[in-house]
C-alpha cells in the first residue's frame, strides 16, 4: 500500500470519527473490501490461465493431427518414398497413403490388382478401393524396393511384396509371392503407381474357388460384387461400390469360416 493511500484512509477515518462513524467499523469494512479485491483478482487470474491452457491444448492437438500426415522433402530417396507409400497402402492407412500422392497422380494402375481397366482414380476412389482390399482381408509384407530407372517423369521404383487375401493365410494357402508395385516418384511424391498380384497359385487356390462359391451360393449378390456377363470367371473384376464392398466383407468372412478358417 502506498503512502498516499495510507494518508487518504487515515483522513477518511478522521472524517468518519467527526461524523460519528465508529473508526473500527470502517476499518473492518476496508479490510473486507481488500479481501473482495483479492478474490476478484484471483478469479480473473485463474480464468486467464484456463484460457491459455485451453488454447495451448488446441494448438498441440492441431499440430499432432498435422504431424500424422507424411511430409517428405523433395530430396527424400525415391526408394524410401515408394516403400512408405506401399506399406501405408497395404496396411489400409488411407490417409497416409493418399498423403504421398502428388496432385493429379496417375493412380489408375492400382485397380489393376482387381482386374480393372486402369481408369483414372480420384483420392476418394483410392480410399474406396482400399476399403475393398480390407473387405477382401488383404495384407502384405514388403520384400524389397529397388530403384530401376530415372527419367523426366521421375524415378521408377519396383517394390515386391508377399500377400494374403480371401483368408489365404487362415486357410494355409499363403503368403503368396509375386505381388508388385511399380511406383514413379517425383519431388518426394508418388506421381504414378501400378499394383499387380502376379500370383498364379493365388488365382487357382483362392480367387477362383471363392468366386465359384459366391456364384453358386449367392448368385444375386455375385451380380452386385462382380462386373461380368454370364460368369464372374469370365470377367472377375469386382465392382468398387459401397454395396459391393459390404457383400465382399460378409461373404469372405463366411467363406473362410465354411472352408475351415476362422
Amino acid at each position: 500500500m502506498s503512502i498516499d493511500t495510507r494518508a487518504r484512509r487515515a483522513a477518511a477515518g478522521v472524517h468518519a470519527s467527526v461524523r460519528g462513524v465508529d473508526p473500527m467499523t470502517q476499518l473492518l469494512e476496508l479490510k473486507e473490501e481488500a479481501k473482495d479485491r483479492r478474490r476478484t483478482s484471483a478469479i480473473i487470474t485463474a480464468a486467464a490461465v484456463a484460457v491459455v491452457l485451453v488454447a495451448g491444448g488446441w494448438f498441440a492437438a492441431s499440430n499432432l493431427g498435422a504431424s500424422e500426415q507424411p511430409v517428405q522433402p523433395a530430396d527424400t530417396p525415391a526408394e524410401t518414398v515408394a516403400r512408405d507409400f506401399v506399406e501405408a497402402y497395404g496396411s489400409g492407412d488411407a490417409d497416409r497413403a493418399i498423403g504421398y500422392l502428388a496432385d493429379g497422380a496417375d493412380t489408375g494402375g492400382l485397380i489393376a490388382s482387381q482386374g480393372g481397366r486402369g481408369d483414372p482414380m480420384s483420392p476418394e476412389e483410392v480410399r474406396t478401393l482400399m476399403s475393398l482390399l480390407e473387405a477382401q482381408r488383404y495384407s502384405q509384407t514388403v520384400s524389397s524396393c529397388v530403384e530401376e530407372s530415372t527419367s523426366a517423369a521421375g524415378v521408377a521404383v519396383r517394390c515386391t511384396v508377399e500377400f494374403d487375401a480371401l483368408g489365404s493365410d487362415e486357410l494355409g494357402l499363403g503368403p503368396n509371392p509375386g505381388g508388385e508395385f511399380s511406383v514413379t516418384v517425383d519431388d518426394g511424391h508418388v506421381s504414378k503407381v501400378l499394383h499387380v498380384w502376379n500370383a498364379a497359385e493365388f488365382g487357382s487356390e483362392s480367387w477362383e474357388p471363392f468366386t465359384t462359391w459366391v456364384s453358386e451360393n449367392y448368385p444375386e449378390d455375385a451380380a452386385v460384387m462382380y462386373r461380368y456377363g454370364v460368369s464372374p470367371l469370365e470377367d472377375g473384376s469386382p465392382r468398387i461400390t459401397e454395396e459391393s464392398i459390404a457383400l465382399w466383407d460378409q461373404h469372405v468372412q463366411e467363406y473362410v469360416a465354411t472352408s475351415g478358417g476362422t
